[in-house]
């Protein structure tokens, strides 16, 4: 009667221990699954940045070059004749809208800065889900 209860003790003891075991595959999963999230979120948010960056920089090249004074084409290397309209291209005459290129830029800057903010709130909840397991 004693070693059939030990046995009994053993295997309850035994089928404990896996299940503890479990548990334990299952939290690490979930940590090694939150770590994956936060780096992933991470590496977009700083590829985000380097968007807005790029953005920036596009909108100060345009408005230097946009007033840079060009006095030859740069295909044929000819005099370019002066163009009293300001709201024609120097080069084509055809129309153009100044303020269109960096309009569109800022408003592209403003949905990325959106997406860091939307990002940034996720790792924030990751790690806090992270330490809580």
């Amino acid at each position: 009667m004693y070693e059939q209860s030990s046995q009994l003790s053993f295997q309850k003891l035994s089928k404990d221990t896996i299940e503890q075991r479990q548990k334990v595959a299952d939290l690490e999963k979930q940590i090694a699954f939150l770590h994956n999230e936060i780096e992933d979120s991470t590496f977009f948010i700083k590829t985000l940045n380097k968007k807005i960056n790029a953005l920036r920089n596009s909108i100060q090249t345009r408005n230097f070059l946009g007033n840079l004074p060009l006095e030859y084409c740069p295909e044929c290397l000819t005099k370019i004749k002066f163009n009293e309209v300001q709201s024609l291209c120097k080069l084509c005459k055809e129309p153009i809208d100044k303020s269109y290129g960096v309009m569109q830029a800022k408003r592209m800057e403003l949905e990325i800065g959106f997406q860091i903010n939307e990002s940034q709130k996720l790792v924030e909840i990751n790690k806090k889900n992270s330490f809580g397991i």
